[in-house]
């Protein structure tokens, strides 16, 4: 006959043990408690310092910026003054070539006849202009301020705001395509088919109405006149979008056709904004920010993204506080090589 030993525990002992486990729970209670209210001061603290941000510009802001922007608010309803830009440049560098040249290589500025866009809301100037919880809330006609756009805005003339659209439109006065105004209407965006809140999967869609658009054009003019076309786009994409190895040799394909009628440039001007924009004084730039702290205010200038079009591709300069640099002087093509930076000319320009 066999059997099982089981020992048996003396009340005493069982009392004990439901004592520690009793001051046990408690201590770990103490501990959630204490590390959850830790996080919710956290989280107010951190709140109440990006308020303290956006309403002052940065932490150091003093009077005068504070009443420079209850100035620019009552005047422009925005967060500041935009960035003008201008040339100093011999006149035959910013001059149009003589005919229009048939190599996407030898195109100057002002050579260029149609500025048109693709994109998301970066394209559109979403909340550009607001400045309170109100516009931010407001109706997307009057969130999606296009003519503010630092690519395509052509509110103003390059003297009123630095934008790529308007520095080319001052090179060229018949310049066609930019967008004025507030709203996402054709009239107001022209040859911006950029919609706030899209995924580079729509890049075709807009590419299609691109074409539509063009069509209110003459045919002679589409089939001589030099067009550039910025596509912004991956600000929705970045963290559920995968370009992949094959995305990635696809547009390396692109850059390297050896066509002439077009040429395919990646300009790197966000490369080194993985920390948020700062001044001089290593404040945050809030001003660079619209209301929501995620798109670009009207102070976000093209600044940056014209020495991109003028410098070859081994002279591109990607240091972010360019991006608030506010000097109105703008670069002038080389004197070796005029004319928009291929990857093609930026290896051989004769």
């Amino acid at each position: 006959m066999t059997g099982e030993y089981l020992p048996i525990q003396s009340t005493e002992n069982k009392s004990s043990h439901n004592v520690d486990r009793k001051e046990i729970f408690l201590r770990q209670l103490k501990v959630v408690a204490f590390l959850t209210i830790l996080f919710i001061l956290s989280f107010i603290v951190s709140q109440i310092f990006l308020l303290i941000i956006r309403r002052n510009g940065s932490v150091r802001s003093n009077e005068s910026t504070v009443q420079l922007k209850s100035l620019s608010e009552q005047h422009i309803g925005v967060f500041r003054l935009p960035v003008h830009g201008e040339f100093n440049c011999e006149k035959s560098l910013l001059d149009a070539s003589p005919s229009s040249p048939f190599d996407a290589n030898r195109v100057r500025p002002a050579d260029v006849k149609y500025i048109a866009a693709m994109g998301d809301s970066y394209m559109t100037g979403f909340l550009s202009y607001a400045s309170s919880v109100e516009n931010e809330e407001s109706a997307n006609d009057t969130r999606n301020s296009v003519g503010n756009s630092f690519i395509m805005g052509g509110n103003g003339a390059l003297a009123d705001h630095l934008t790529l659209a308007n520095v080319f439109r001052h090179l060229n006065p018949s310049l066609i395509g930019y967008s004025t105004g507030n709203g996402l209407e054709d009239g107001e965006t022209n040859l911006n088919v950029a919609r706030p809140g899209m995924w580079v999967n729509d890049m075709q869609r807009q590419a299609r109405e691109l074409i539509r658009r063009f069509g209110n054009y003459s045919t002679k003019s589409l089939e001589e006149d030099w067009k550039l076309i910025n596509i912004f786009v991956g600000t929705k994409d970045i963290s559920g979008y995968c370009i992949g190895e094959v995305g990635v040799e696809l547009l390396a394909s692109f850059r390297n056709t050896g066509r002439k009628e077009h040429a395919v440039i990646v300009q790197h001007i966000f490369d080194d904004l993985w920390t948020p924009l700062r001044k001089e004084d290593s404040s945050f730039n809030a001003d660079f920010y619209a209301i929501d702290a995620f798109h670009l205010s009207n102070y976000g200038n093209s600044l940056q993204l014209w020495y991109h079009l003028v410098l070859p591709d081994h002279a591109k300069i990607t240091i972010n506080r360019m991006m608030s640099d506010e000097s109105p002087l703008l670069l002038c093509p080389q004197v070796a090589c005029p004319f928009i930076r291929t990857p093609d000319n930026s290896v051989d320009c004769d």
